[in-house]
């Protein structure tokens, strides 16, 4: 068993030595050769012109010490190594050990092959591995990029480049600063690693925390933890997908997108964006808060859809299904809502409901005119109905074709009604003891309002009577269709306590969308 191993052994000392005998370095050429000795190390000094070779690899220089029996060469001046048909590299000084197939190559470094050129300081090549390294900044270039970063290497076999700190692309099309910078020449995929900024030509700017990737065929890229910000808005989420050949894109988690110009904020579960259409769609827990010089207003949705125009007056916000307003001094719930960015003009749709303190205002379609942050006008359109609490369990109401409501300071100034006008309005003694009724049917009628209250009433065409106390009926005290509705009226919390619903867009959209252009 010993003299087995033994045996092994010697072989394996014979088929190495025979292996390094065919693959050492040879010197090919030189106009002086001299032999030195250092340490007990032998070598050889070669001067002019110098050139060694070790089977496809070929080097040249202005001289070198030549280190037969540790199959090493250094070699000075102007250093230039080929490795086979494809790769030059050029320097000042070279290390070039033959047993591990290394080439150490410091100054004025220069690496080409077909795809890009590469220059640093300190460069070293492993032709085993086919890995290039450079530890001292370096600068790339290829047909279209120039990067520039403090470390990196190259895979020259898997055409794999990866670079790392103060990495710096620069494109016609885009600038990219990012911690780890990684790219496939085969695949085109580019990987970013770490915080990543990316500036594009056209102004808009992509900062992602996590970094992603970039497939460059496909122009198609997946960003972590990102925000893309355009001269216009601010669009934030845990994932970014963006196919920009498409103009597509799409947002995941935590998704924000800002309305600069209009202090709009919408954020949601999920955010899609076609670019050539300016429509942005957010659902999955929507809302919208719209910033104004003294209060704000939220508003929440199953989805907001975001529409863009050249003409800022056709811009606007669509809101589908269980459509929730808060505004200190305004609430309301629809089923549908378009909100004109440009003329802060809101039109609620579907069994929409509003009040303003003590006024509740059903309509079958109701729009709100908001002028310097408040509500300045409401137009009410078919079955319109304003109800106040007079006293305990007696409202004071009016109904009628169509309404227009106007407000001072955000309260309620006027009410213009407009065809069929009925009425039913208490007289009080003191704050709240109801001692007659007021029941008027009209053409059209005028109400007065101070401190919330009705202090005047013009009647057109009316017949009405005053019913006293004693003789007010239950059933008198309501005009048709009447309901207080007040466990239904939004508060900032409710509208603000994101509820899950099934997102989508109604079937009726393109018709919803003409009516809102007509």
């Amino acid at each position: 068993m010993v003299k087995l191993s033994i045996y092994w052994v010697s072989l394996c000392l014979v088929l190495g030595t025979q292996i390094t005998a065919q693959d050492r370095v040879k010197l090919d050429r030189a106009e002086y050769l001299e032999n030195g000795e250092l340490n007990g190390q032998k070598f050889d000094k070669v001067i002019g012109n110098v050139a060694f070779s070790q089977k496809e690899t070929r080097i040249f220089g202005d001289s070198a010490f030549f280190y037969k029996d540790k199959n090493q060469v250094e070699i000075f001046g102007r250093v230039r190594v080929l490795e086979g048909d494809s790769i030059t590299i050029t320097g000042k000084k070279l290390i070039y050990d033959g047993n591990f197939k290394l080439a150490q190559m410091r100054e004025n470094v220069v690496y080409r092959d077909p795809s890009m050129v590469l220059t640093t300081e300190f460069l070293d090549y492993d032709m085993v591995e086919h890995l290039a390294y450079y530890f001292d900044d370096g600068r790339l270039v290829t047909e279209s990029n120039v990067l520039t970063s403090k470390k990196g290497y190259y895979d020259t076999e898997a055409r794999f480049a990866s670079f790392k700190d103060s990495v710096v692309l620069k494109n016609p099309d885009y600038t990219v600063e990012a911690d780890t910078f990684q790219f496939n020449t085969v695949s085109e995929v580019a990987y970013f690693r770490g915080p990543t900024l990316i500036t594009a030509k056209n102004g808009t700017i992509l900062n992602a925390d996590d970094g992603g990737e970039y497939d460059t065929r496909q122009d198609i890229s997946n960003f972590s933890g990102a925000a893309i910000e355009t001269p216009k808005y601010l669009l934030n989420g845990d994932e970014l997908y963006g196919d920009n050949i498409n103009d597509y894109y799409t947002a995941t988690a935590n998704v924000t997108l800002t309305s600069k110009n209009e202090n709009v904020i919408i954020t949601g579960d999920h955010g899609k964006y076609w670019k050539a259409q300016g429509l942005t769609k957010v659902y999955g827990n929507a809302l919208m808060t719209k910033v104004f010089a003294n209060d704000t207003l939220f508003m929440s949705a199953d989805t907001l859809i975001n529409i863009e125009d050249s003409i800022p007056s056709n811009e606007r916000l669509l809101a589908f299904y269980n459509v929730r307003i808060y505004k200190p001094d305004l609430q309301g719930k629809a089923d549908s809502l378009s909100y004109q960015t440009a003329d802060s003009l809101i039109y609620m749709y579907r069994d929409p409901i509003l009040w303003n303190n003590n006024n509740q205002m059903v309509s079958d379609t109701i729009s709100i005119l908001i002028e310097y942050g408040q509500v300045s006008k409401m137009f009410m359109d078919t079955k319109a109905f304003v109800a106040s609490e007079s006293a305990e369990e007696h409202y004071n109401q009016v109904k009628g074709r169509h309404m227009i409501a106007y407000f001072d300071k955000g309260l309620l100034e006027k009410v213009d009604v407009n065809g069929n006008g009925e009425s039913i309005y208490f007289e009080l003694q003191g704050d709240s003891l109801v001692i007659g009724m007021n029941k008027v049917i009209c053409s059209d009628m005028k109400l007065l309002f101070e401190n919330q209250d009705i202090t005047d009433i013009i009647f057109y065409s009316p017949d009405g009577s005053f019913i006293p106390f004693h003789e007010i009926s239950p059933a008198s005290t309501k005009l048709e269709n009447f309901i207080w509705r007040p466990a239904e009226r939004p508060t900032r919390n409710t509208v603000l306590r994101i509820q899950r619903y099934t997102p989508g867009v109604p079937e009726n959209y393109d018709e919803l969308m003409q009516q809102q252009q007509d």
